[in-house]
């Protein structure tokens, strides 16, 4: 971490899944940091850290989602060391989820 104790973090993911008929599903990511500085997104409403789809299907038999997210997130008066930047991601609806094409860009200002 540089003295000015600013990054931008910018991340990606495609959330995707395939479900029955009227069953909700989706999925989220976000970024986690550890090493000299801590904010995790376990049991917190960081919604500023995080990235989300999420889709209430109708009525074909098989609903499939394909959603390509990104976001980015301009972290400050961070303690200088060194600090880790990590994509979380999660199912939202206990259903299978998948995540594919993750990207996370971490640019010390």
């Amino acid at each position: 971490m540089r003295p000015s104790g600013r990054v931008l973090v910018i991340y990606n993911a495609q959330i995707d899944w395939a479900v029955g008929t009227g069953v909700p599903a989706g999925g989220e990511a976000g970024i986690d940091v550890s090493g000299a500085n801590t904010l995790s997104l376990i049991g917190t409403t960081a919604t500023d850290r995080r990235i989300r789809a999420y889709i209430q299907s109708g009525g074909a038999s098989t609903n499939v989602g394909i959603f390509g997210l990104g976001s980015h997130t301009m972290f400050r008066n961070l303690n200088p060391g060194a600090t880790t930047f990590k994509l979380r991601y999660r199912s939202l609806s206990g259903h299978p989820i998948d995540f594919d094409n993750r990207a996370t860009t971490a640019i010390l200002l």
